[in-house]
């Protein structure tokens, strides 16, 4: 079954030299969210939430984080009902 308008939640950490802007998260074959935003600063780490679209429950797919300095960072995440 498909579940609407979904968000993704990742845990992310820049263990970095240099503050990370994210501007775009992406679930591969669901959706993008480009009006997400945000800047972690070296050694932090966050927990973000983006709404990307309709995913399947129990579906694995494929999450890209977009950094400006032209960054991706990718990793397998499940769907939830």
């Amino acid at each position: 079954a498909s579940t609407n308008n979904q968000s993704v939640v990742l845990h992310v950490a820049n263990t970095g030299s240099a503050p990370a802007v994210i501007y775009k998260i992406e679930v591969v074959g669901v959706g993008t969210n480009d009006t997400y935003t945000d800047t972690i600063n070296p050694g932090e780490d966050e927990w973000i939430v983006a709404k990307v679209g309709n995913c399947t429950a129990g579906a694995y797919y494929l999450v890209k984080v977009y950094t400006r300095a032209g960054n991706v960072y990718q990793a397998n995440a499940v769907c939830k009902s």
